[in-house]
């Protein structure tokens, strides 16, 4: 099976300094022949999330997060309201979850290079073995 696109996903050591929230994200490159113009420039996506006690596990809080070149943008709100109101998350979690999608908004507006200090992008031409300027 081809993949549309590259990518590496990063879980944060820390919790977000401002809102205290977690995040899971993606950085994604395209594929050298990419199937669709959805996939011909690079992106990152991003999950909000609580941790969890394994490693490389994460409970998704349903807000999710875009960035390429087109800009940024936070997803799925709806979802966040509706599990919130059928009490699948509590009240407090999902405050935790609105706050930390605001300060990841405000990350990514840094661009979709520089966004997390362009981490992703470093370890994503590590493993594709291109230059970091080449995601």
């Amino acid at each position: 099976m081809t993949q549309p696109a590259d990518g590496v996903q990063f879980f944060p050591a820390q919790p977000l300094p401002e809102s205290g929230g977690w995040f899971v994200a993606w950085c994604w490159a395209p594929a050298p022949e990419p199937p669709a113009d959805h996939w011909t420039s690079p992106w990152i996506s991003v999950d909000v999330a609580a941790a969890c006690d394994e490693q490389f596990s994460f409970l998704d809080l349903e807000l999710d997060l875009w960035c390429s070149a087109e800009g940024a943008g936070i997803v799925d709100v709806e979802e966040l309201d509706a599990a919130e109101a059928d009490g699948l998350v509590d009240a407090v979690t999902a405050d935790v979850a609105r706050d930390a999608a605001e300060e990841l908004y405000g990350a990514l507006h840094s661009g979709h290079q520089g966004a997390f200090d362009g981490l992703g992008w470093r370890l994503l031409a590590e493993i594709r073995g291109r230059p970091a300027a080449e995601p």
